[in-house]
């Protein structure tokens, strides 16, 4: 959506942790601005939209 993707790793908050034990997994999620799992939670409703789109344009391109 016109940046670059930053790559990282977070822990086991989703059930693919344990199936990246046998088979590649890619997981993508918005940003929270450090603010996940906290009182104060939030999401950015534009961050949303572009991953959003993100995720779309990423289904159509591999099932094309």
């Amino acid at each position: 959506m016109g940046k670059e993707s930053k790559i990282g790793y977070g822990g086991g908050y989703t059930d693919m942790w344990y199936f990246s034990k046998i088979m590649p997994m890619a997981h993508y999620g918005v940003n929270t601005s450090g603010q996940a799992h906290t009182a104060d939670e939030y999401l950015d409703l534009k961050g949303l939209v572009t991953g959003t789109k993100v995720i779309g344009a990423t289904a159509l391109d591999m099932l094309s």
